[in-house]
């Protein structure tokens, strides 16, 4: 069987595409995300498939909830109810989200820090990333009790661990070989 995101990535790609020739990217983002958070609701799930559902019903709560006024969406939302596809709505919108913020040049940082980052140094290393991959950057800092010190920073699939236990895991594996 196909991965979820194998699915929904043509119907995030159409999203996307419709969303840019109407020219309202950032109204498709807040829909899809809105949707997602509903259809992964623990209440909505099981009726997500259900037979006993009206046709239309999630997708048409959906709409309400996320206040859709472009016919468009609507539209959207139906079709993927139609094809047993709304349950796909999270993975949808993460991709949507990934494409929206590339066509905004913007890229995804997340930072697992030892301890909080003062907002000078937060600053300097948002430059000094943004630099380096030549994009505007979003960063994301939580604290990992685990660290001894140092950070962890990732970008898209690539890690840079700067931690103090990244380094003695290397050490380590250095002196075994």
């Amino acid at each position: 069987m196909a991965e979820r995101s194998t699915i929904a990535r043509p119907y995030a790609n159409a999203a996307f595409a419709y969303a840019r020739e109407e020219g309202d990217l950032p109204a498709w983002s807040e829909m899809l995300s809105v949707g997602a958070v509903v259809v992964a609701d623990e209440q909505v799930k099981p009726l997500l498939g259900n037979p006993h559902v009206s046709a239309g019903a999630i997708a048409g709560m959906v709409a309400d909830i996320a206040a859709v006024k472009a016919q468009s969406m609507a539209n959207f939302l139906q079709l993927l109810e139609t094809e047993g596809r709304i349950g796909l709505l999270p993975e949808i919108a993460e991709l949507y989200e990934r494409l929206y913020q590339a066509n905004q040049n913007i890229i995804d940082v997340e930072i697992d820090s030892a301890q909080p980052i003062a907002d000078p140094q937060l600053q300097l290393l948002e430059k000094s990333l943004a630099r380096r991959l030549n994009r505007k950057v979003s960063v994301a800092v939580s604290i990992d009790g685990t660290l001894l010190g140092g950070a962890v920073v990732r970008v898209g699939d690539q890690v840079i661990d700067g931690s103090i236990k990244g380094r003695l895991q290397q050490l380590t594996a250095t002196l075994q070989q």
